[in-house]
C-alpha cells in the first residue's frame, strides 16, 4: 500500500490533486455504516443455554449412575443370636401396590415392544354384531315338551323371541318374564314373577333337557351344601311388598336344549319350558390336538374350543383377554408383544390329554400357558363358573407376560405366583360380580390366619 504525505514539497497542482483525493477518501469513509451494537438479549439466550446444558449434564450423570452395575459385597458369616420374632404391621392396599411396582421394576430387565390393543368397547361391538347375526339366523324352534314325571297342574311353553324378553302366564294374574327371551348356552338367564300376594312364598326348581333336576346355584355362583347327602335342587323365595320376586339361573354350564323351570305357588305347580340355543358363529377351521377343537377368529387372537364348550364362552374369553391386556398395561406398564391364542377344553381329562400332546405336565392346575412350540397360547378347562374361568385366564396371561419380558428367566415364586394371584383378584373386584371374588378372598384370609397343625 502506498502512503501519501502532505509534508513533502510538491508542485501546487500536485498538492491540490493529492488533497482532493484524500478528501474523497475521508468522505467515502464517513458514508460507511457504523458497526452494529450488540443485542443485550443475546446474553440472556446464552445464559439460558448454559443453564440447560448444566441440567442436562447433571441428569446424564444421574442416569449413568443408575445404569452402572453395583458390586455385590461378599457375604460374611457372622454368629448372631436368633432374633425374637416381631409382629408384622398391617399394610394398606396402596402400600402393597407400591411394593409390587417397586419389586417389578427391580426384577424385570427388558421393556416389551408396544402393540396395538383394541379397546374393550371395540371388542364388545364386534361380539354384539356377531351375536345379532347369529340370533337372526336361528329360527323359532317348534318342539313338543318332554313329559315330566312329577305332579304338575299346568305345563306352559314359552315362545322365544329373537330379541327382548319372553312372557308366560303361570296362574291367573301371575305372569313370568324370562330375560333374554331366547337364552344362549353358557349365559345367565333372569326370571321375574309378578302378580303374587305381598310376601308370598314361591318354590323354584330347574330341570335340564334330559329331565333331571339340577343343583341350585346362587347369583354369586355358589352351590348349596348337600342336605342328607343329596344336592339342593329347589329354593323357596318370597315376593316383596308389591308381589314381585326375581331370581337368576347361572347358565355357564347349561347346555342347549329344552329347559324347564317349575314354579310352585301354594299347592299348584306350573312347569314352564323354554329353549336354550347354541350361538352359531362361523368356524374357520377344525384342528385336532388329542381333541377336536373348533377355531373362532378374534380381533387380536383366536380361540380354539372343544365340543363341550359353549360358543358364547369362546367370544367372552376373547373380550376378557383384550380387557385384561389393556388393564395390566395401564396399571403396571407391561404387556406381551402379542395377545396369545386361547384353548378351551371342556373338562379335566381333555386338558391333561392336550397338555401331554404339547409336552406339558398338568397336576391340579386348571390351566397353563405355553410360549412357543406346538400350539402356543393359554390352555384352560371350562367346567367351572364364569368368574373362575376369567380369573384363570387373567392368571395365566400374567405368567406369560412376566416370562416374556424377563427373557424366560425363572422369577422367584413370591413375584411370579404372587403377582399373578394379586392381579387376578384385583381385576375381578372391578367386575359385575365382585362378591364372588370377595368371598374367596375371605376364605383364603381365614386359611392364612389359621395356625399350622402341631407336629410331634
Amino acid at each position: 500500500m502506498k502512503v501519501i504525505s502532505l509534508n513533502q514539497r510538491q508542485p501546487k497542482a500536485a498538492r491540490l490533486a493529492t488533497f482532493t483525493l484524500l478528501l474523497a477518501v475521508v468522505m467515502a469513509c464517513s458514508n460507511t455504516a457504523p458497526p452494529p451494537t450488540p443485542d443485550p438479549r443475546l446474553d440472556e439466550v446464552q445464559q439460558g443455554l448454559k443453564a440447560i446444558q448444566e441440567r442436562f449434564d447433571r441428569v446424564e450423570k444421574e442416569v449413568g449412575q443408575l445404569t452402572e452395575p453395583t458390586a455385590t459385597p461378599a457375604p460374611t458369616a457372622t454368629a448372631v443370636a436368633s432374633p425374637t420374632p416381631t409382629p408384622t404391621p398391617g399394610v394398606a392396599l396402596g402400600d402393597v401396590r407400591d411394593l409390587v411396582t417397586d419389586r417389578i421394576a427391580a426384577a424385570l430387565t427388558a421393556i416389551p415392544r408396544p402393540i396395538l390393543v383394541p379397546s374393550i368397547e371395540q371388542v364388545e361391538r364386534l361380539i354384539q354384531a356377531r351375536v345379532t347375526e347369529a340370533l337372526a339366523a336361528i329360527p323359532t324352534p317348534e318342539f313338543v315338551p318332554t313329559p315330566i314325571a312329577v305332579s304338575v297342574t299346568a305345563l306352559v311353553k314359552v315362545v322365544p323371541q329373537v330379541s327382548g324378553s319372553a312372557e308366560a302366564s303361570v296362574q291367573e294374574g301371575v305372569e313370568l318374564t324370562i330375560e333374554p327371551g331366547l337364552p344362549l348356552a353358557g349365559q345367565d338367564v333372569r326370571f321375574i314373577l309378578e302378580g303374587l300376594d305381598p310376601w308370598q312364598g314361591v318354590t323354584i326348581e330347574f330341570v335340564d333337557p334330559r329331565g333331571a333336576t339340577v343343583p341350585w346355584v346362587t347369583e354369586d355362583e355358589v352351590s348349596y351344601a348337600p342336605v342328607n347327602g343329596a344336592p339342593v335342587t329347589n329354593r323357596t323365595l318370597y315376593a316383596d311388598g308389591n308381589g314381585k320376586v326375581s331370581w337368576m339361573r347361572v347358565g355357564t354350564k347349561d347346555a342347549e336344549g329344552i329347559w324347564t323351570v317349575r314354579i310352585t305357588i301354594g299347592n299348584k305347580t306350573t312347569a314352564v319350558t323354554y329353549p336354550v340355543a347354541q350361538l352359531q358363529v362361523p368356524v374357520q377351521q377344525v384342528v385336532t390336538v388329542d381333541a377336536e377343537l373348533r377355531r373362532c377368529q378374534g380381533v387380536v387372537s383366536d380361540t380354539y374350543f372343544s365340543a363341550q364348550v359353549p360358543t358364547t364362552l369362546a367370544l367372552d374369553s376373547q373380550a376378557h383377554l383384550a380387557w385384561v391386556t389393556a388393564q395390566i398395561n395401564q396399571r403396571l406398564g407391561i404387556q406381551s408383544t402379542m395377545i396369545p391364542d386361547i384353548y378351551l377344553l371342556g373338562n379335566e381329562s381333555l386338558l391333561k390329554e392336550v397338555a401331554r400332546t404339547v409336552g406339558t405336565n398338568v397336576g391340579f392346575e386348571v390351566g397353563f400357558h405355553k410360549r412357543s412350540g406346538t400350539n402356543p397360547g393359554i390352555d384352560m378347562r371350562t367346567d367351572s363358573y364364569q368368574s373362575d374361568l376369567r380369573r384363570t385366564l387373567t392368571h395365566e396371561y400374567v405368567h406369560l407376560v412376566l416370562d416374556e419380558i424377563t427373557g424366560h428367566v425363572d422369577l422367584p415364586s413370591w413375584l411370579n405366583e404372587g403377582l399373578a394371584g394379586y392381579i387376578e383378584y384385583e381385576l375381578r373386584l372391578d367386575s359385575a360380580k365382585p362378591h364372588v371374588t370377595t368371598s374367596i378372598l375371605y376364605i383364603r384370609v381365614d386359611r392364612a390366619r389359621r395356625p399350622p397343625p402341631l407336629t410331634l
